[in-house]
């Protein structure tokens, strides 16, 4: 309405891609003045109430999982990144078409530090009120240290779990660098500074066991207690478990590693008892591609992100 009285009047419809409105101008005397028809068409998603909102987004996990974006050659496949991961579930939890995830955990190379950042953007995810559902073929400490943050873990009936607790190997050459004549000359300077061992020692010395166990100790403490919080146990009942292993899929089922054994494509049925209504499976790569449509016409603030990779020399 504008000073004078005269105002206008109009609707729109939106469906997730198409869009169709009218709008119509009327004096103040009420006498129709002019008026439009309109339809949109657009690649980006409208709001709208006509949209699927039973989603389920399956993510897999698989592979290296890099921290910088990377591509080999020209016609080399970009890799998925920690970031990409982190995003699309942040993503995820405020999407109201999105149910749930379901997070198929293959064997995948990736240190603890980035499991646990997965990890905890699983945990926020969940606090959306969503459902998260692990599906596991076999995996490792690493993988069943993700697949905790789920509210339920599958396992392939034939599948296998390898939780067998941390270890590390630490290799040295000096005996086959004797066998070949060749003598390392490097300085050493303090006991924890065992860089150098790898060409001048056959075996660990104390200072570098110390080391190499105290991270050890570290990374099984925090894994240990974080699994027993999402499970409902104590970290030593966690522990004794973690010393039974490695599990068949029924051994772990029995010792309530997992909750069910099940073939992928009994998950659906799955999935439908959770959440109480029957779901779509939404790839993630389909959901990259999908964005929404910018009602504002505001610049938003931007966050530049710098990775430093590689060696700090």
């Amino acid at each position: 309405i504008d000073n004078d009285g005269n105002f206008g009047i109009g609707g729109r419809i939106n469906l997730p891609h198409l869009g169709a409105g009218s709008y119509n101008s009327v004096t103040k005397d009420y006498e129709y003045n002019q008026g439009i028809v309109y339809a949109t068409l657009s690649h980006q998603r409208y709001r709208t109430l006509l949209e699927r909102r039973d989603n389920f987004l399956e993510v897999r996990l698989s592979g290296k999982i890099v921290e910088e974006n990377s591509r080999v050659g020209i016609f080399g496949k970009r890799k998925p990144t920690v970031m990409d991961l982190l995003t699309d579930i942040g993503r995820a939890k405020e999407d109201k078409t999105i149910k749930g995830i379901l997070l198929r955990i293959d064997s995948f190379d990736m240190g603890l530090a980035k499991t646990q950042e997965i990890r905890e953007a699983i945990l926020d995810f969940k606090k959306s009120g969503k459902t998260v559902i692990v599906f596991m073929e076999y995996g490792g400490n690493k993988e069943y240290f993700l697949a905790t943050a789920a509210d339920k873990i599958v396992m392939l009936p034939s599948g296998y779990l390898s939780l067998t607790g941390l270890a590390a190997k630490v290799t040295f050459i000096k005996g086959t660098l004797d066998k070949l004549g060749i003598v390392a000359d490097l300085e050493h300077i303090g006991d924890y500074k065992s860089a150098s061992d790898l060409v001048t020692r056959e075996s660990m010395s104390p200072a570098h066991r110390e080391v190499v166990n105290s991270l050890l100790d570290d990374f099984y403490d925090q894994m240990t207690s974080q699994i027993a919080e999402e499970k409902g146990w104590s970290q030593e009942e966690t522990k004794s478990k973690i010393d039974m292993g490695p599990f068949t899929a029924t051994e772990a089922w029995k010792q309530d590693l997992v909750d069910t054994l099940l073939f992928y494509d009994q998950i659906d049925e799955l999935i439908k008892k959770e959440i109480g209504t029957k779901t779509r499976r939404l790839a993630l790569q389909a959901y990259r591609k999908q964005s929404n449509y910018k009602y504002s016409w505001a610049i938003p603030p931007k966050l530049a992100i710098i990775f430093a990779t590689g060696s700090i020399t």
